[in-house]
């Protein structure tokens, strides 16, 4: 189920990606947002996991 949010983030984030060039007033904020979340659908996973696997390991960081 989470994976499905992470793709729907990360081709959402492209799709702003793409839009932001329509829009000369304020391109450079959609940008900007679809930069960071392109950024948490990458980041969340990885720290989402490593939360996970904390809990088996716990000599390890």
């Amino acid at each position: 189920m989470l994976i499905a949010l992470y793709m729907i983030l990360l081709v959402g984030g492209m799709w702003i990606l793409g839009v932001s060039f329509n829009f000369p007033d304020f391109g450079a904020v959609l940008f900007a947002a679809g930069v960071l979340i392109i950024c948490a659908a990458v980041a969340l996973p990885v720290t989402l996991s490593r939360h996970e696997n904390r809990d088996s390991n716990p000599g390890n960081w």
